[in-house]
């Protein structure tokens, strides 16, 4: 096994720490081998389509990486798909944000580069307008909650699906097994399991 990283780590394997988003090192690291896994989207998606024309195997795939790479697009999947989501506003800078201020409270996310709460900030009132980025991204409007689920799905080439347990994210930001579902997916044998879908996701 392979390891491509941002940053040094230590782990017993061959490890190497360059720029996953650099062209010339994603495709150097790739064409040697024979199926390539993407923990990140903060990648070089054109270096992984030409992954895949050199016939290697890429997961997930290239577009799905590209969309998830911007919050922009991903909502307006959403939307088209009828999938359920916090109603959302597109606006291009802070300005464009003063001249919605009528949709607050509201989360202003970057529609680039954000990542488990980096480029998410929370905007209540008025008086947080002054730290809205000034960038493109969207006003999504707030939800007042107790406790989110996570849910990670596993899905093979064979199109087979596999849930992993389930992790509790409560608003106070402390993370327990949801021990009932641990139970009674326990037979999924051992996973790396990591939040996904908070606020800041």
């Amino acid at each position: 096994m392979i390891l491509i990283r941002p940053h040094p780590a230590n782990l017993f394997v061959n490890l190497r720490w360059e720029k996953l988003t650099d062209y010339d090192t994603v495709v150097d690291f790739g064409k040697s081998c024979d199926l390539v896994t993407i923990e990140i989207e903060h990648v070089n998606v054109e270096a992984m389509k030409e992954l895949v024309r050199r016939g290697r195997k890429v997961f997930p795939q290239p577009e799905v990486i590209e969309l998830i790479q911007d919050k922009r697009k991903q909502k307006q999947f959403y939307k088209s798909g009828n999938i359920p989501t916090a109603d959302f506003l597109m606006v291009e800078n802070r300005q464009d944000i003063f001249a919605k201020k009528s949709f607050l409270p509201a989360v202003n996310k970057l529609g680039r580069e954000g990542y488990d709460g980096r480029g998410v900030r929370v905007l209540r009132t008025e008086d947080d307008l002054s730290n809205a980025f000034d960038a493109p991204g969207l006003l999504e409007k707030l939800i007042d909650f107790e406790k989110e689920i996570s849910v990670i799905v596993a899905r093979n080439e064979r199109g087979e699906t596999q849930t992993f347990p389930l992790w509790r994210w409560s608003s106070t930001r402390k993370r327990t097994w949801l021990n009932t579902f641990s139970r009674q997916r326990r037979s999924a044998g051992p996973s790396r399991r990591r939040r996904t879908g908070s606020p800041g996701k």
